[in-house]
């Protein structure tokens, strides 16, 4: 939680409040601004989901840990 805290909001690249960031072992830089209400809400818990298996089903050549 980032509440107040600086040195967080800059390490995250947070400039926004209230903030979602989502990452696992590796920050992919997903955040998700505002409280996530509708179609928002089910990019969440698919990107919750992509992060948490560490596979996000893209070819190769879309996947950009494979360059």
């Amino acid at each position: 939680m980032l509440d107040g805290d600086k040195t967080k909001a800059d390490y995250y690249k947070v400039e926004k409040i209230p903030a979602t960031i989502v990452e696992g072992e590796v920050d992919y830089g997903l955040r998700f601004y505002g409280i996530p209400g509708g179609y928002e809400f089910a990019s969440l818990i698919h990107a919750l989901k992509i992060v948490s298996s560490e596979s996000s089903a893209l070819s190769t050549e879309t996947n950009f840990e494979s360059s």
